[in-house]
């Protein structure tokens, strides 16, 4: 019961992260001439929502701000179960388990990154993470 509701916060949370995130992008578009201003205030020692085109989530540490090639390192995403919609499971993924194989760090190229938002030590995407490093 209470993985369930774990993963129904972090689906609602992560729908309200993305709306967020497309009218983050519409602001720096419109209001600071696009994202790579922004980029360089993210603060590496927190987790971070990273909005990349086209809709994908990404949460981690971003370093390498105002670089060709800033990089998220202990990178997680969210992935919707198979079941039916109204019991639909998300669930927060670490980077590194895929069948690639690849290394816990994505480098980024800053075209793609549409909005970064620091997340609170005290969110629900922290305590998940921190739940599963434990």
């Amino acid at each position: 019961m209470k993985d369930k509701l774990m993963q129904f916060v972090i689906l609602a949370l992560s729908i309200g992260l993305l709306v967020g995130g497309i009218s983050g992008y519409e602001y720096a578009k419109k209001q600071l001439g696009g994202i790579k201003e922004q980029v360089g205030v993210v603060q590496n020692s927190t987790y971070q929502a990273v909005f990349l085109a086209p809709g994908q989530l990404y949460f981690g540490k971003l370093s390498g701000e105002g670089t060709d090639h800033p990089v998220l390192r202990d990178v997680y995403y969210l992935q919707a179960g198979q079941e039916q919609v109204k019991n639909a499971q998300t669930k927060l993924i670490k980077l590194g388990d895929e069948i690639q194989g690849p290394k816990d760090e994505m480098r980024l190229n800053p075209s793609q990154i549409l909005y970064v938002e620091d997340l609170k030590d005290d969110g629900k995407v922290v305590q998940a993470i921190k739940s599963y490093t434990k």
